[in-house]
């Protein structure tokens, strides 16, 4: 095996093939970026040179801020379209594709700027493909210039590399540079630039000479990070507008002001996750942080595990005396025990709320890093309870759920009570205590942390959120954000256009404006407006600040005639983008309270009585209206958002779906949360005589995963403390499309007889661990050919003919016995497929405890006489048809088999898909088999 990758700006594309058969003949990537707009077109043009086909897998990273537009694959003339639809229309559509985990595999996050994008085709012996990205995205300006990220690794000589990237910024290149990782003299005579007054070339061009490490061997230099720099002229005025058929976009960026003194208050974590590199790096970072103090800043720090610990008692004058005192303590910091988010947020406003008393104009900031789920619990008598500090990063949560049950069945549960771990009810806490007076910024170090959490946080309190990545260089990325945010020289900016001649402007409000940044808003001019207005206004350290001007738009629009380096109506494409961007996070920070739940606990479960009546809030459809114009614009645009898919469709094969995933979707599962407060669970623990009157007419225990119950006129249903875990397995009806979660009575069987259709020649079973109620094993048998595949926690195992093939879960491999393809993907998911019949896909799951999760594709082909626990649904479920709304009902009637099932609607996790970060709705029901 050997393989080929080739890279461009911002993006890299690989080509995987077991031969040298298939030659790259051309690379090109045409970027065209005007007005800080950037569009990119990749091509790659590859020959099979083969007597036979060869599979070929393309890959481009991209950046993360970027939205594909176009993807499309040219084979002997024909092309083949990606085509973008509305998200949970595709997945409707191609749910294979979505049960595969395709929704999120096709773009996955591979870096802290990257993104990636891969499809395979086959190509036909001596065919050639060419195929063709189109991404666009909005440079951001940060400390004082915009970087495109060009990575550069093709692992191989290319005959044809080019980069040409072209910068047209009407206001006037200020500066340009590049720089490079990698670039040789020899190199070097391959890079171009040609800049003038309001225009930039940039061409890379290397040949294959030029590429070779040596002349003996075929070896690249091109190995590293090629990157382009460059800001615009400004004018000490309200900013630049620039107009283009009627859409307006205005940049405003103001220099050499006055930097308002700051009142900061840091707030570290040290709970145990933190041990280790996580706390060294955090050390390093925030002793050069001290050091870019200024003199007229006021600082103070706020250390916390499941104890809050203030530094000072108030803030403090960035002295050189104060730094060398504050240095002392950072070299101290260690880490161990809980997590304790709400009372150190809460301390931390309590520490500016004492500096208010300061004359001058400051602005006042909380920077929050922290790497894990709030999981804080105290000892009313005693020491604090905490788990220890060598338990593995983000399981805080889970031991101290399991410590406090165990405590709470010994009777021991007025010992102690939760700090607050619900983050709704967190960030209810925190805005409240803010108030609208300070910026709450919010770093999340490593992916067991809640992103979402953390940037709702700081959405909510003018702040942003920020992942820093567990890499050499995470002190590097602490201290880069700080100098982000370390001078703020604007506050309440407001930007007025003319109400009446404005239609789908942007964000026009902003609460700080930091030196080095920059403002963009846009929006859609009426026809009859002739001249622009602008007007804004902000405070700045000395003043009061009015700007004010005026834009004729005829003379504005002539500025971008006839130039080549244009790309249609970019300023139109450019609102879309930002207005998307803006419309999701607007959706995000909607602050949506759930409804409280009592808690109470019985010997084996913690359990909540959910009121069932989900009347949608108002905050709910507001979210709902936002996201709808978010996906109506990518829709009108052809943008790859989180809320759009791109099916791409191969040659003679199924389509692949390309989703736009989040910073959440890399994250490691959640642990489990208790949704409402322990200490009222305590005050209202239910004696066995209540638990015996709580049972149903059945007699099913109370401590039984639900059973129905009356209470007035409120319909009440009991469900587990752990709503949004996996089920055991999940299935779904096409012909219905309904999605069932499904689980067994362990106490039935270990073994389960899950599907058998003789005339697919399939039987599958499976079995439940000991100690989890999750199957750890899947035995999966052929007919013909005679095949039986094993899959295992561990391993799988695939037996033919007395021959036993193993293959591991740590690296992606495959195993083909007479066209039954045996596929395992790395750490992820194991597949076997068998040409017309239905194909079996089962999942590993590793959090917090190792099991598998089965599902089946292509679920038609099942014959009206498939059997098994799982097998019955697929040829005899029906629901009963329900006079009221099916999509809100929470209760339904199902009937399998020639019974009846109560259902319920609850929440849980995805095991189909890569990230199970967002609960799913199903029909939830228990059978014993």
């Amino acid at each position: 095996m050997w393989w080929y990758c080739g890279n461009w700006p911002g993006s890299a594309v690989c080509l995987f093939f077991s031969q040298p058969a298939i030659e790259i003949y051309s690379l090109h990537v045409d970027c065209k970026v005007t007005s800080r707009f950037a569009h990119t077109v990749i091509t790659s043009r590859i020959v099979n040179r083969a007597n036979e086909s060869r599979e070929a897998t393309f890959e481009v990273e991209l950046p993360k801020t970027a939205f594909i537009t176009n993807f499309s694959m040219s084979i002997d003339g024909e092309v083949y379209p990606g085509i973008i639809k509305e998200k949970a229309a595709a997945q409707n559509e191609y749910d294979t594709a979505v049960s595969q985990g395709q929704s999120a595999g096709l773009v996955k996050i591979t870096d802290r700027k990257l993104e990636q994008f891969h499809v395979s085709v086959s190509i036909a012996a001596a065919s050639k493909v060419t195929f063709e990205l189109t991404y666009e995205e909005l440079l951001k300006r940060q400390l004082g210039k915009y970087e495109l990220l060009i990575k550069v690794r093709p692992q191989q000589l290319v005959k044809h590399f080019q980069i040409d990237v072209h910068i047209f910024e009407p206001q006037g290149i200020q500066f340009l540079e590049t720089d490079s990782t990698f670039m040789t003299n020899e190199l070097s005579e391959a890079l171009t630039k040609e800049v003038n007054e309001t225009k930039a070339r940039i061409s890379f061009k290397p040949t294959l000479d030029q590429q070779k490490k040596n002349s003996e061997l075929d070896e690249t230099l091109l190995n590293g990070d090629f990157v382009v720099r460059y800001d615009v002229k400004r004018e000490a005025t309200a900013g630049d507008i620039q107009i283009v058929n009627g859409y307006f976009v205005h940049y405003f960026a103001p220099q050499e002001m006055p930097v308002f003194p700051k009142n900061v208050v840091f707030v570290i974590d040290r709970s145990g996750s933190m041990t280790g590199r996580k706390i060294e790096q955090t050390r390093d970072a925030l002793l050069k942080i001290l050091q870019d103090l200024r003199p007229e800043d006021h600082f103070n720090f706020i250390t916390f595990n499941n104890k809050v610990a203030e530094w000072k008692s108030s803030l403090l004058p960035a002295t050189e005396e104060n730094v060398a005192s504050a240095a002392t303590l950072v070299q101290t910091l260690t880490a161990r025990g809980g997590t304790d988010i709400n009372g150190a947020l809460l301390s931390a406003v309590g520490v500016l709320e004492k500096a208010e008393g300061l004359l001058e104009p400051r602005i006042s900031m909380i920077i929050l890093l922290t790497d894990g789920q709030p999981t804080s619990a105290k000892q009313l008598k005693g020491k604090n309870l905490s788990c220890s500090h060598n338990i593995a990063a983000g399981s805080d949560s889970f031991c101290l759920e399991m410590l406090m049950e165990k405590l709470s069945i010994r009777g021991h549960q007025q010992l102690f009570k939760w700090g607050e771990r619900n983050v709704e009810v967190i960030q209810e806490n925190v805005q409240t205590a803010i108030n609208g007076k300070y910026a709450l910024f919010c770093l999340g170090f490593g992916f067991d942390v809640s992103y979402k959490f953390l940037e709702k946080m700081a959405l909510s309190n003018g702040g942003i959120a920020r992942r820093i990545y567990e890499n050499a260089d995470a002190a590097l990325q602490l201290q880069g954000f700080y100098q982000e945010v370390a001078t703020p020289i604007l506050m309440q900016i407001e930007m007025q256009y003319p109400e009446n001649s404005i239609e789908g402007l942007t964000k026009n409000n902003f609460k700080l404006f930091f030196e080095g940044s920059e403002i963009i808003v846009s929006g859609k001019i009426s026809d009859e407006l002739d001249l622009l207005p602008v007007e804004i206004k902000a405070q700045s350290h000395t003043s009061n600040l009015t700007l004010k001007e005026e834009a004729n738009v005829k003379e504005k629009e002539q500025v971008f005639q006839n130039q080549r380096y244009i790309f249609g109506n970019f300023i139109e494409r450019l609102w879309a983008y930002l207005s998307i961007q803006q419309l999701l996070e607007k959706a995000h920070n909607q602050y949506v309270r759930e409804p409280e739940d009592d808690l109470f606990i019985v010997p084996t479960h913690f359990c909540f009585i959910i009121n069932t009546d989900f009347s949608i809030s108002a905050q709910e459809e507001d979210q709902k209206a936002l996201e709808v114009q978010a996906l109506n614009l990518s829709l009108q645009y052809s943008f790859v958002t989180p809320l759009t898919s791109m099916v791409v469709t191969k040659p003679q094969q199924k389509e692949e779906l390309a989703n736009k995933p989040t910073e959440a979707d890399n994250e490691k599962p959640e642990s489990p949360q208790v949704q409402a407060s322990f200490k009222r669970s305590l005050s209202r623990m239910p004696s066995e005589d209540d638990l015996g009157s709580r049972r149903g007419k059945s007699g099913s225990p109370a401590g039984r995963r639900r059973s129905d119950l009356q209470t007035g006129s409120n319909r009440m249903m009991f469900a587990s403390y752990r709503a949004y875990e996996h089920p055991q397995l999940l299935l779904h009806l096409p012909r219905q499309n309904e999605r069932i979660c499904l689980n067994i009575d362990k106490r039935a069987q270990t073994s389960v007889h899950l599907v058998s259709d003789p005339e697919q020649g399939l039987t599958v079973t499976g079995k439940l661990g000991d100690g989890i109620n999750h199957f750890v094993q899947f035995d999966i048998n052929y007919e013909n050919p005679p095949v039986q595949v094993h899959v295992y926690t561990h391993a799988i195992l695939v037996s033919h003919n007395n021959k036993n093939d193993w293959l591991s879960w740590t690296k992606s491999a495959s195993s083909t016995i007479q066209g039954l393809r045996v596929s395992v993907e790395k750490e992820k998911s194991v597949t076997a497929s068998l040409p017309g019949t239905v194909t079996v896909k089962i999942s590993l799951i590793k959090f917090p405890d190792d099991f598998l999760g089965l599902y089946f594709l292509n679920t038609d082909r099942f014959s009206d006489q498939v059997t098994g626990v799982l097998g019955q649904f697929y040829s005899k479920a029906q629901f009963e048809s329900n006079s009221n709304n099916d999509q809100r009902a929470v209760e339904r009637l199902l009937r399998v088999s020639g019974s009846e099932h109560k259902v319920s609607r609850l929440y849980k996790k995805d095991y189909r898909l890569e990230s199970a970060s967002e609960p799913v709705s199903c029909w939830s029901i228990d059978l014993t088999p």
